[in-house]
């Protein structure tokens, strides 16, 4: 990544939405906002926002991949893929996990599941499971989806 990046334009180098220098090399496996006002809704749209800005930035750098790998015809360059993300809403105490799907003309957020709350020792326990789970899927399968699909590495040798 830390090679790739500098072939890229200036504003375009980074993996995720944003060229702050701390994340800018890391693809962004789950995105959390956090609501202490303002309703749920607003909440949902920031991650979708964000979640948009993801998928255009990844389907971007797929594409360039493509280009630098000399697949530059409609015909030789490999489909774009994008990964379903999860997403985390923190409204208060409450904590929920959403979605998104990129549709190519929109951006989908489904499900809305309740995995735990910082209010009691028993949601703890059931957010902190949610969160190994998360963190197992984003070493794992995210991270192999990333390899795979963003950088074209081929992972079968």
């Amino acid at each position: 990544m830390r090679e790739l990046l500098p072939t890229q334009p200036y504003g375009l180098q980074t993996i995720n939405q944003t060229r702050y220098d701390p994340v800018r090399f890391k693809p962004c496996a789950v995105s959390i906002e956090t609501k202490v006002q303002g309703s749920e809704e607003e909440g949902k749209v920031q991650l979708a926002m964000w979640s948009s800005a993801y998928f255009a930035r990844t389907r971007s750098f797929q594409q360039s991949m493509d280009r630098i790998g000399g697949l530059s015809t409609a015909g030789d360059a490999k489909p774009v893929s994008t990964i379903t993300l999860p997403l985390l809403l923190a409204k208060l105490d409450q904590w929920s996990l959403l979605f998104a799907r990129d549709c190519e003309d929109h951006i989908e957020v489904i499900g809305k599941l309740s995995v735990g709350d910082t209010g009691s020792l028993h949601g703890m326990y059931k957010l902190l499971c949610a969160l190994r789970c998360l963190a197992g899927w984003s070493t794992g399968t995210f991270q192999q989806w990333v390899a795979r699909e963003l950088l074209r590495m081929n992972l079968s040798g």
